[in-house]
């Protein structure tokens, strides 16, 4: 996707910075601080010219992640909607994938519900009810967050010029059909090493998962961009983020929906992704 900017060398400019603190897992001082006149128009256009790089370097875009669906969140940073993100095939892995904290500089954790698409859906005028006609299946997973800014001291600026904080998709075993489940019933307690430390509803998702999916379709149409069968949507945290390090062990319940367990280790193996949403979405299955 391409978003207009004011200054196209300036945003390609900091997006390489960008890439570059992601590559060597070294953070950077906070965009918004060393240019203080950039809006959140110019960070979707820094995030845009680093998806443009992962493209060219041979990724694929998966789909795309929600943020800021809580209300406090947007309070904290000044903004009266969510936010978006770019997921990238690669930094999708399938089930019982350890966390490698070798691969981020500063990793949180946080339990969503990914939406599969079956189907296209409109660019504008996108109903919950649309979201759930087009979707092939539900599944549980757990996100880690990850921001190239120095000690996450960000503003709206520096998390969407960062790709929305994006850092790696660990997906649960199970699909469900939408139709089986009641979202905003869904609950996640989210555990570390056996201890609670975070809980939540599908009703902290912008009151329901399915909702803030549409507020993303109409968001991108906007954009001109359109959400297709085969993408994987990530709607938002279910809980407050978490931290996590090495020899933990992270624990997110979905009761009905299942559990997604994740060791956190450091090894130079190189993690498995799952780049298969496209073919498995357009034939229907796990629906």
């Amino acid at each position: 996707m391409t978003v207009a900017s004011r200054d196209h060398q300036a945003a390609s400019q900091i997006a390489q910075e960008l890439l570059t603190a992601r590559r060597g897992r070294l953070p950077m001082p906070p965009i918004s601080r060393t240019h203080p006149a950039l809006d959140i128009d110019d960070a979707y256009s820094i995030q845009s010219h680093q998806v443009d790089q992962w493209l060219l370097d041979g990724d694929t875009i998966a789909g795309f992640k929600i943020g800021l669906v809580a209300e406090a969140m947007q309070q904290q940073m000044g903004v009266h909607e969510p936010d978006f993100g770019h997921v990238m095939a690669s930094s999708i892995h399938r089930p019982s994938t350890e966390l490698d904290r070798a691969g981020y500089v500063a990793p949180l954790v946080e339990p969503e519900l990914g939406f599969v698409l079956a189907a296209d859906l409109p660019s504008t005028g996108v109903t919950a009810d649309d979201v759930l006609a087009a979707t092939a299946y539900v599944v549980p997973l757990v996100e880690v967050v990850d921001s190239r800014i120095s000690n996450w001291e960000l503003t709206i600026v520096d998390t969407v010029a960062d790709n929305a904080s994006s850092g790696g998709v660990y997906l649960g075993a199970s699909r469900h059909s939408p139709g089986s489940i009641t979202l905003t019933d869904v609950t996640c307690t989210l555990l570390v090493n056996g201890v609670e430390r975070a809980s939540g509803t599908g009703r902290d998702v912008l009151g329901n998962p399915a909702e803030a999916v549409a507020w993303l379709a109409n968001e991108l149409g906007r954009r001109g961009v359109r959400l297709g069968a085969g993408h994987l949507i990530l709607s938002g945290a279910m809980t407050r983020a978490v931290r996590v390090d090495v020899g933990d062990s992270i624990t997110a319940n979905f009761g009905q929906l299942g559990t997604v367990r994740l060791p956190v280790t450091c090894s130079a193996a190189t993690p498995t992704h799952d780049i298969s949403f496209d073919a498995e979405a357009r034939k229907g299955s796990g629906s």
